[in-house]
């Protein structure tokens, strides 16, 4: 059986002392969050959605009728975007090889978060 949500916003996930995070266990509040998904399409950002978030990890828990709302949103609804951004695209691949490579011929690997060296 499922709580009714204590606001006014029934679209929010059910509040109440039972929601913990399913990941890491820590309490969960009510927020509104933006989102990022990758489609077919490309990138869509979703503003403005109602959801639980984990005060431990910030993993984000959508009720049921916002998770079907976002699913249309994706799935190709004809709604209309607020606004189009510019989203610049970066890449690691190279730098991070040739980096690591060479890092690896002077002895300099390092560990992340410590001062230790391979």
């Amino acid at each position: 059986m499922t709580e009714a949500p204590t606001s006014d916003n029934q679209n929010c996930p059910p509040a109440g002392a039972d929601m913990r995070c399913e990941y890491c266990h820590a309490d969960t509040r009510e927020a509104v969050v933006q989102s990022a998904f990758w489609t077919e399409r490309g990138w869509m950002i979703v503003q403005e959605v109602p959801a639980r978030v984990c005060e431990g990890c910030g993993e984000q828990f959508y009720s049921e009728a916002t998770t079907r709302q976002l699913q249309e949103l994706l799935d190709g609804s004809p709604a209309k975007a607020k606004r189009h951004v510019l989203v610049p695209v970066f890449s690691l691949a190279r730098k991070s090889h040739t980096a690591t490579r060479k890092m690896q011929r002077d002895g300099r690997v390092r560990f992340p978060g410590s001062s230790k060296t391979a």
